[in-house]
């Protein structure tokens, strides 16, 4: 398991690395169009709205408020797991302004935003959300079947929220 954790931080490490120094990634500009393509009225205005989600305000009072939740339920372990979440989503913003990885040339929807590219905002709070429901589906569901299926359910939609 540490040698997996090491490994994993290495990768990391890497791809932040090659994402300072590279502007684009093979690949980028050919999936980027592909994503464009898929372009239309009701889409677009979809993507704004799931957009708003990532807002820092709207991120800010969702999660305190569920961390306020998950107090009141008497979960207060749990709630400070949530809110501490906050960290990584500020070390994310942060790295965007070191690694300066400028972003693509053409916007699907919505205005233009005004911060870098690297790391994706919607990586890192699919990842910390989806973990977080991972861990309490493992503590909340009871039905050994269900809760497999629920967590390997989420890290699909993590992995495709990623990529």
């Amino acid at each position: 398991m540490p040698y997996c954790l090491a490994a994993t931080s290495l990768v990391t490490l890497i791809l932040f690395l090659l994402a300072r120094i590279y502007r684009t990634f093979p690949g980028d500009q050919g999936a980027l169009l592909q994503f464009q393509s898929l372009q239309s009225g009701w889409l677009d205005a979809s993507a704004v709205a799931v957009s708003a989600l990532g807002w820092d305000l709207v991120v800010l009072g969702t999660v305190l408020g569920f961390g306020l939740f998950l107090v009141l339920l008497g979960r207060r372990a749990d709630a400070l797991m949530v809110v501490l979440s906050l960290i990584p989503m500020l070390i994310g913003e942060e790295l965007k302004e070191v690694i300066e990885r400028p972003r693509p040339d053409y916007l699907l929807a919505g205005p233009v935003p005004t911060t870098f590219s690297f790391p994706s905002g919607h990586s890192v709070y699919a990842f910390l959300f989806g973990g977080i429901l991972i861990y309490l589906a493992g503590k909340l569901t009871i039905n050994p079947n269900i809760r497999r299926w629920l967590q390997a359910g989420l890290v699909l939609v993590i992995l495709a929220e990623g990529a």
